[in-house]
């Protein structure tokens, strides 16, 4: 383990982040459009799943991947309560 060497690349990666937080929105949204469609070239469309929390996350992606792709890839969704130990119940959208 190199602790100098360790400590350049998150330098690096904290300076990548930065700079491609500063791009405006729409730069962005060009970046995961090309990301989404090479992942699915790459992988082909019966070997992509995207799993749906209903999270604002999970909700964009879901939504690029949807318009990207109108009509060209089975879509389910499956309700599923988790009962956790302590917690109220939690439903999850799979």
């Amino acid at each position: 383990f190199n602790l100098q060497e360790s400590c350049s690349r998150w330098v690096l990666y904290f300076a990548a982040l930065q700079q491609m937080q500063s791009l405006p929105l729409s730069a962005k949204v060009r970046m995961t459009e090309y990301r989404i469609r090479q992942w699915i070239d790459y992988y082909g469309k019966d070997g992509v799943y995207v799993s749906f929390s209903g999270g604002k996350d999970s909700t964009v992606l879901l939504h690029m991947i949807r318009k990207i792709y109108r009509g060209g890839g089975k879509s389910s969704i499956c309700g599923h309560w988790l009962g956790i130990p302590g917690n109220p119940r939690i439903r999850a959208v799979f």
